[in-house]
């Protein structure tokens, strides 16, 4: 892994049942500059193109806004042992857990909230230290629910794990599923609104004022500009735009941003944990 982070790819991900890809936005930035966004890809495709961008850019970032775990109760309940064992049943599970909501899954048509615990570590502690509400896993349905793309997201992280991809924050043996000696890149678990900063994102007048604000190096015939105007257009894109420019810029000087912080470090090894920005952008205006 270099000491620098040249190539940073965003996801906006989605759990729609409907797998056509128009709200699903893969981002890529390479030295400060949009160089990517676009839609239209399947699940298994934006993983076929992260994975292929991998290898054209050894050690690049990857923010895929999906949890990567359950709260430890749950992953005990369910006797996983490593992540690998956790997106394995998933795989495996989750369509039947999407069809039928049985405890501790809840939000669709009368099936609500139980009394179990709702968050991992991580989400209680960016809660705290943000000043945001993250959701829980375990809604699959209603507004604000987050479960339906984690759900059908969690599989997707053994095919980037066996493509050589490291999962953070989790242990390197623990996700091990292939013989690569060194990981093509890092693949971690993103809040978009911790990147994009207070924005009243419904509003496209809104989304382009941040926009504008994004740090540039000029650009390359005018594509990185170009593709900011297209970011403006949805607030799918602007998710995984801003994202990713973002990302860069706390990235390009090293990664020690990469480090987990030491109040979540004995929940990770199951949990996993939301990547971080360094310092605390004020979100009392976004929705």
């Amino acid at each position: 892994m270099p000491d620098n982070v040249r190539s940073v790819i965003a996801v906006d991900w989605s759990g729609a049942a409907d797998d056509r890809g128009e709200t699903v936005w893969l981002a890529h930035c390479v030295d400060g500059e949009l160089v990517e966004l676009r839609n239209g890809w399947r699940r298994v495709e934006i993983v076929d193109r992260v994975t292929t961008l991998a290898t054209s850019y050894p050690g690049s970032v990857v923010g895929l806004d999906f949890s990567f775990g359950f709260p430890g109760w749950f992953a005990a309940e369910r006797s996983w042992s490593t992540p690998v064992e956790m997106w394995a049943d998933v795989r495996d599970s989750g369509e039947d857990w999407l069809g039928s909501c049985p405890l501790p899954f809840w939000g669709r048509r009368g099936h609500r909230r139980g009394p179990e615990e709702q968050f991992r570590v991580t989400e209680r502690e960016v809660a705290q230290r943000w000043s945001v509400r993250p959701s829980s896993t375990f809604q699959i349905g209603g507004a604000g629910s987050v479960g339906t793309g984690s759900i059908r997201g969690m599989p997707h992280l053994l095919s980037l794990a066996e493509a050589g991809c490291s999962i953070w924050p989790f242990s390197s043996t623990s996700t091990t599923t292939s013989a690569h000696a060194t990981p093509t890149a890092t693949v971690v678990e993103i809040y978009p609104r911790l990147l994009t900063g207070p924005v009243v994102k419904r509003r496209r007048s809104a989304r382009e004022h941040v926009l504008a604000t994004l740090p540039s190096l000029g650009g390359t015939h005018g594509t990185h500009r170009r593709l900011l105007e297209l970011a403006g257009t949805s607030e799918d894109a602007f998710d995984a735009a801003v994202s990713a420019v973002r990302m860069h810029t706390y990235l390009s000087v090293g990664l020690r941003s990469l480090v987990t912080p030491p109040a979540t470090r004995a929940s990770t090894g199951i949990e996993g944990a939301i990547w971080e920005p360094p310092g605390r952008v004020t979100q009392g205006d976004c929705v």
